[in-house]
C-alpha cells in the first residue's frame, strides 16, 4: 500500500440509520438474526459431521456454505451492532482492508458453492443410478477448494486495486462495512483502473457461477416436465426450490450493488440490498436446506425399517415394529408366531397410549429382540439382498446368512417412473450407499 503523510488512516462510517428512535430496533432485530446464524449454521455443520447418513455430496456442500456462512456473517454483523450503538463508528486503514478481503474472498467463495450445490441437484436429479459413480468424494472436495481459491484470488485482486489509492479527503463511508463503491468515491486518486478491475472480478466470478446454475436447472425443469403426474412434479422441483431462491436472493442482490451503472450517492436502497446479502442470506441458508432437503435429497432418504434392537421397552407404536422386521427371520426362532402374536395383540388395545407390559410381553420382546439382529462382526462375509418394487426399495444386510440391519425407502416421483431392471439397479446402488459405515464398497 503507497501510504504518504496525507494517507488517511481511519474512516468512520456513516452507519445504517442516524435515527435515534430506529436504532434500539435495529439493535434487537439484527442481534437476533445474527443469533439464529450462528445457530443455524453451527448447528448444520454439527449435524453433518455427526450423522452418519448424511456423509453425502449435498450435505459436504451444505456443511462448507455453512462455514463460509458463518464467519460472513461473522465479518460484517457485530461490526455492525457495535457502530450502531457506538457514537464514533471509526475503523483503522488496515482493519478496513482486512475487513473488505475476507468479505470479498467469502462472498466470492458462497456463489461457487452454490453453483456447485446446483450441479449436485442436476446429476442427482437426472442421472440418479449414475449419482455416487458421478459425485464422488475426491471430486466434491476438488469443487470446494476450487471455490475457496478462486474466491480469494479474485479478493486479493481487488484488496491491492482499492487499498493502494490514496484517501486524502473525506474519510466518511457512506455504508455499514467497507466496500468498493462506497471506498472509491473518497479517492483523491484516479479510479478508472480499479472500477475496471471490480467489474470484471465481480462480473466474472458471478457470470462463471451464474452460467452453471442457469444450465443446470434447465435440465432440470427439462426432466421435470417429462414426469407425467402433476403431484410428481411438484415433488420433484421441491427438491432443489430452496436453492433456487437462495440463490436468486443473492444474486439479485449483488447484481444490483455492483454491476449497474455508478451513482454519486449510496443511498438507501443500496444498503437494503447489502443486507439481504451479508446478513439475512447466512440466517436464512440454512433453515430453508434443512427445513427443504430431507425430502427430495437422493442420498440422505429416511430409512424406515432399520434396527429394533434400538428399543429398550416395547411401548405404543413401537410395538408393531417388532414383529415386522423381525418377521424376516423367522427361521431362526422357535415358536416365533406365539412371541409376535403376543405383542401384536397387546399393540393392537392400546395403540395410542403407552402399554404396561407383563412379565410374559417382556419375554417376548427380548426373545424376538436379541437373536434376530446380530452385532456386526467385520470379520465375516458381507451379503446385501435387495429389492424392489413399484412403490419403495428394500435391503438386508447380513453377516453369513444371518441379518444385521433392515433398510427402506419410498421411490421418488420420477423413480416411479423407472421401468424393472432399473428400479433394481437403483435399489443396488442406494443399499451399498446406505451401507458404507458396515463395511460395504461401492464399484
Amino acid at each position: 500500500m503507497d501510504n504518504n503523510i496525507n494517507q488517511t488512516q481511519v474512516f468512520v462510517f456513516s452507519g445504517l440509520t442516524n435515527e435515534g428512535r430506529l436504532i434500539p430496533f435495529f439493535f434487537l432485530i439484527f442481534l437476533f438474526v445474527y443469533i439464529v446464524s450462528v445457530i443455524g449454521n453451527t448447528g448444520m455443520i454439527a449435524i453433518v459431521q455427526k450423522t452418519a447418513k448424511l456423509h453425502t455430496p449435498m450435505y459436504f456442500f451444505l456443511s462448507y456454505l455453512s462455514l463460509v456462512d458463518l464467519f460472513y456473517s461473522t465479518i460484517i454483523t457485530p461490526r455492525m451492532l457495535s457502530d450502531l450503538i457506538s457514537l464514533r463508528r471509526a475503523i483503522s486503514f488496515n482493519g478496513c482492508a482486512i475487513q473488505f478481503f475476507f468479505f470479498a474472498a467469502l462472498a466470492g467463495t458462497e456463489i461457487f458453492i452454490l453453483s456447485n450445490m446446483s450441479y449436485d441437484r442436476y446429476v442427482a436429479i437426472c442421472h440418479p443410478l449414475r449419482y455416487v459413480s458421478i459425485m464422488t468424494k475426491r471430486k466434491c472436495t476438488c469443487l470446494v477448494l476450487l471455490a475457496f481459491f478462486i474466491g480469494f484470488l479474485q479478493s486479493s485482486l481487488q484488496t491491492n486495486c482499492v487499498f493502494r489509492l490514496q484517501f486524502c479527503q473525506s474519510n466518511l463511508i457512506d455504508h455499514f462495512y467497507c466496500d468498493v463503491p462506497p471506498l472509491l468515491k473518497l479517492s483523491c486518486s484516479d479510479t478508472k483502473y480499479c472500477d475496471l478491475v471490480t467489474v470484471y472480478s465481480v462480473g466474472t466470478c458471478t457470470i462463471g457461477s451464474f452460467l452453471p446454475i442457469l444450465i443446470s436447472y434447465m435440465l432440470i425443469f427439462s426432466a421435470i416436465i417429462r414426469i407425467k403426474s402433476t403431484e410428481g412434479k411438484q415433488r420433484a422441483f421441491s427438491t432443489c426450490s430452496a436453492h433456487l431462491i437462495c440463490t436468486s436472493l443473492f444474486y439479485i442482490t449483488v447484481f444490483f450493488t455492483y454491476l449497474r451503472p455508478a451513482s454519486d450517492v449510496f443511498d438507501t436502497q443500496d444498503k437494503v440490498a447489502c443486507i439481504f446479502y451479508t446478513v439475512l442470506t447466512p440466517m436464512l441458508n440454512p433453515l430453508v436446506y434443512s427445513l427443504r432437503n430431507q425430502e427430495g435429497n437422493y442420498e440422505a432418504r429416511a430409512q424406515s425399517g432399520g434396527s429394533h434392537t434400538d428399543l429398550v421397552n416395547p411401548q405404543n407404536q413401537k410395538l408393531n415394529n417388532v414383529p415386522v422386521t423381525a418377521g424376516y427371520s423367522q427361521q431362526f426362532l422357535p415358536c416365533y408366531s406365539t412371541l409376535a402374536k403376543t405383542l401384536t395383540d397387546l399393540a393392537k388395545k392400546k395403540l395410542s397410549q403407552v402399554v404396561n407390559c407383563t412379565s410374559d410381553h417382556k419375554q417376548s420382546f427380548v426373545t424376538l429382540k436379541a437373536p434376530v439382529l446380530q452385532a456386526s462382526d467385520f470379520t465375516r462375509r458381507i451379503v446385501v439382498d435387495t429389492h424392489a418394487s413399484t412403490y419403495g426399495l428394500g435391503a438386508v444386510l447380513s453377516r453369513e446368512e444371518h441379518p444385521v440391519l433392515y433398510l427402506s425407502c419410498k421411490l421418488l416421483p420420477r423413480e416411479i417412473v423407472y421401468i424393472m431392471v432399473e428400479e433394481e439397479c437403483l435399489a443396488i446402488v442406494w443399499a451399498l450407499w446406505n451401507l458404507q459405515p458396515y463395511g460395504t464398497t461401492l464399484p
